[in-house]
Order: structure tokens, then C-alpha cells, then sequence
């Protein structure tokens, strides 16, 4: 009897706990709910609206183009906008270097731009790109940018999509030659040629129409191509010369007309 009696005292402290445990779930349940109405309703409210955007930027990019690239929409609800994807979309271009981009609620954006800095001109079948310091082809403005930079030649539209990476090299070196001339007053560029596959090319203003460079050991290069044309211009013989081959090193092969 004593068991007997044990057994419906047991189940009824089982249903009063799962009782309990419903009541809880419910309540829980119910929180939830409120809180994620509460959630929606705060992202959607005005308050959290998009009504600042603060743009600074050091290039050519207009505030108009930035907002526009960036996919930004005065107005929508500052929790669904994501800095990372406008910063992606942003660093997408070709003129960006890197984008900052951070919220500060309630309402402002703020949006920081770098753009790539042309330090020379590289002409690819015609088309004009732009190089900065780290060697980098991007597309040039479509209004044109002040200053003279030295112009590159010798590049393919399908070297630039196949191989950017051998074009940025060759370019850097281009640009590096560019800079040992302008050290010596005597000899200036009338062309840079630059190619992934044979080097870089000179052709001098007042000399020879084509020095083959070959890669690497420029200045070296240069030392030799000025003793050179010393000697060459000593006898007279400057203006016969078709082309310099210094591509070997510790060797010159000059070419003479006829």
C-alpha cells in the first residue's frame, strides 16, 4: 500500500515541474518575439535612419561618384548598412587605393577615400593608363590630370589582363630609368618602351632610336650607355648609330647604319 501511494505522489510532482517548464518555455518564447519586433521596429525607425554622410577624400572622386559607387542610400536604416560591403564596393575601383567607411549612430556615415597617386602615363594600344608609385595600371581620368609625368610605351591591352603582375614589373623598372636620366642633364628620353618579355627600350632625344636594357642592373646600364656615346660622339660617328645593345652584361653591341 505504502508503494502504491508513493507512485501518484511521484507523477504529480513530474506534472508540476513540466507544468513549470511550459509556463518558463512560454515566457521565454514570448520574450523573444517582443524582443525581435522590438528589433525590427528600432531598425526601421526614423531614428536610425540614414541622414549624414560625411565624405572626405584626396583625389578626383567627386562626393557624388562616392556615394554612388558605394551603393550608399540616404534614408535607409543605418543597421542594414554595412561598412564592409560599401568599402568592398568602393576599393573595387580602379583609382581607389583603400576606403574607410564607419557608422556612428544614430544617423551619419562616415566615408574616407584614397585614390591611387599617377606618378606616369603608360599608353597601351592607343589607350591612355595611369601608373602610381607601387607601379600600379589603373585607367586615366576622364578629365585629364595636371602636372608632366614621363610616358611609357610598349604595353598589350591582353598583357595587362594576362599578366599584370610581369606588366607592373617592367613598368617600375621604366619608371626607375626614367629617374636615373633625369639625374644627368646631357641625355633626355624621347620614348620609354617597356615589354614583360624583353625589358625596357630607350629611345634618345638627339641620339640613337633605340637602346635595348634588357632587366636589372639599370644604373650600371646607364654608366656604360653615357661612355658610349661619349666615345661615339668624340668621333663623329653619333648620328650613324641605329641601335645599342646593352642587354648582356659587360658587353655592348652597337649598330651602325648601313
Amino acid at each position: 500500500m505504502k508503494e502504491q501511494n508513493q507512485l501518484p505522489s511521484l507523477g504529480m510532482r513530474w506534472e508540476a515541474r513540466l507544468r513549470r517548464w511550459s509556463v518558463r518555455l512560454a515566457v521565454t518564447a514570448g520574450f523573444l518575439v517582443l524582443l525581435a519586433g522590438g528589433c525590427q521596429l528600432l531598425a526601421w525607425s526614423p531614428m536610425l535612419s540614414l541622414k549624414r554622410v560625411e565624405v572626405a577624400t584626396d583625389g578626383r572622386l567627386e562626393r557624388r561618384e562616392i556615394l554612388q559607387l558605394g551603393g550608399v542610400r540616404p534614408g535607409e536604416s543605418l543597421l542594414h548598412t554595412s561598412p564592409a560591403e560599401i568599402r568592398q564596393r568602393l576599393e573595387a575601383h580602379p583609382w581607389v587605393e583603400r576606403a574607410w567607411v564607419e557608422r556612428s549612430f544614430p544617423n551619419t556615415l562616415r566615408i574616407r577615400v584614397q585614390e591611387r597617386k599617377p606618378v606616369a602615363r603608360v599608353v597601351v594600344e592607343g589607350k591612355l593608363f595611369l601608373v602610381d608609385a607601387s607601379g600600379s595600371i589603373f585607367p586615366a581620368y576622364d578629365r585629364p590630370p595636371p602636372g608632366e609625368w614621363i610616358t611609357l610605351v610598349g604595353l598589350k591591352l591582353e598583357d595587362l589582363d594576362t599578366r599584370p603582375e610581369a606588366c607592373r614589373r617592367v613598368v617600375l623598372e621604366g619608371m626607375a630609368l626614367a629617374g636615373l636620366l633625369a639625374q644627368q642633364a646631357r641625355w633626355s628620353a624621347d620614348e620609354i618602351g617597356v615589354d614583360p618579355d624583353r625589358g625596357i627600350r630607350l629611345a634618345l632625344q638627339g641620339g640613337p632610336s633605340e637602346v635595348l636594357f634588357g632587366f636589372g642592373e639599370l644604373a650600371q646600364r646607364v654608366r656604360r650607355l653615357e661612355k658610349i656615346l661619349e666615345h661615339l660622339s668624340k668621333e663623329g660617328r653619333l648620328q650613324d648609330v641605329v641601335r645599342i645593345d646593352l642587354r648582356h652584361p659587360g658587353r655592348a653591341t652597337v649598330k651602325f647604319r648601313g
